[in-house]
């Protein structure tokens, strides 16, 4: 009973905080009258199309980035199946609590299609988020030195932010490089994961899992290639949005710092998607980021609330993106049903089960 009151509480407070978020952004559009001029102003839809092809490319990317981690440890599963399942992962980041959310759908139904290869699989879904959120990590931080965006701004807040992902990215390129390198414990580390009580024999399989890639450095390079290219055309679609709904927007290099900065934002669960908390980023960083790299007359001249319009637009088009997952829940909506209740109730033994097969399996290591 006190569980379920904990639970309860916890997403009321979630719920609230995105409510007070989205009112606070109502009342300020409404002061300002800002959306209804910024509707007013032609559009070029043109590029708001291109917007829609350059994310349905970068969603097909990484998806195709993901088969690949895959295949580097033989699973079985074809390129029609991980991006019936990619585009599944996408459309349920828009249902339940972000990216991460839609990532644990995914790996669930990874791990049910791949039997006996559980870990291996939900491996390779973990993966191909630190890939991902690693490109996005070094692009923003190649932004901010690149823009000299860390020089020309005052803010503090904002000047943690580029601080703290500097930071980031060398603690990841350090880390992901010592990964690589050949294990000088002699299998301490396994022995230490293995001692770990219930979940012991599940983190040495996963790390197992992991470590394949040591001998797939191809695989690695190709990955972090396409995710650079992923990433990048991300950062355009925004950018396309922007210039389709207003000709007074932030530059592109303002862009590859203000994007990658959302999208890192983004991989919070938040309820909704982050609605209201991303737009208010935006807005923030549309201004400051401008203002750090084109100075203050470029800032001024950026419309008020253009960073919420934008904000908007882009989850429209990703929106219609996702519609492309529609299908394939159609086909499968009983069994997606199943993952979302395990999910929200927070029983995901179907994903942990994958720890007794780390038992039941054989003691080599993965192919």
């Amino acid at each position: 009973m006190k569980s379920t009151l904990a639970k309860l509480a916890v997403k009321l407070l979630q719920w609230g905080f995105v409510l007070a978020i989205v009112a606070y952004l109502v009342r300020d559009i409404y002061r300002n009258d800002s959306l209804p001029k910024l509707w007013n102003e032609p559009k070029q839809w043109h590029l708001l199309a291109a917007a829609l092809l350059v994310t349905l490319s970068a969603v097909t990317l990484t998806i195709v980035r993901w088969h690949w981690l895959m295949r580097a440890h033989d699973l079985p599963l074809r390129m029609r199946d991980a991006l019936r399942l990619g585009f599944l992962g996408y459309l349920l980041n828009f249902v339940s609590f972000g990216a991460v959310g839609g990532d644990l759908f995914k790996a669930i139904l990874a791990a049910r299609e791949c039997h006996g290869r559980r870990t291996e699989a939900v491996a390779t879904v973990i993966l191909d988020r630190l890939i991902g959120l690693f490109i996005v990590f070094v692009l923003a931080s190649v932004a901010i030195l690149a823009t000299g965006a860390w020089r020309g701004n005052t803010d503090p807040w904002l000047q943690a932010a580029f601080r703290a992902t500097l930071i980031c990215t060398a603690v990841g390129t350090v880390g992901g490089g010592l990964l690589l390198l050949p294990d000088f414990s002699r299998g301490g580390l396994l022995r230490l994961l293995g001692a770990l009580p219930k979940i012991g024999p599940f983190c040495v399989r996963m790390t197992l899992a992991l470590l394949i890639y040591r001998s797939k450095l191809g695989v690695m390079a190709a990955s972090l290639m396409i995710t650079l290219v992923a990433q990048t055309l991300f950062v355009l679609a925004y950018f396309l949005v922007a210039s389709g709904l207003s000709d007074r927007h932030p530059s592109l290099g303002s862009h590859f710092v203000i994007a990658p900065l959302v999208t890192i934002a983004g991989v919070a669960p938040l309820p909704a998607n982050g609605l209201g908390t991303i737009e208010l980023l935006m807005n923030y960083l549309y201004t400051s980021v401008t203002r750090a790299i084109q100075g203050e007359q470029a800032a001024l001249a950026i419309p008020p609330d253009l960073g919420v319009l934008v904000s908007l637009g882009y989850r429209i088009v990703t929106l219609i993106v996702a519609l492309v997952g529609v299908g394939y829940y159609l086909t499968a909506r009983r069994e997606v049903a199943q993952m979302m209740h395990e999910v929200e109730s927070e029983h995901v033994h179907s994903l942990l089960d994958a720890a007794a097969d780390a038992e039941s399996e054989s003691d080599t290591p993965p192919k």
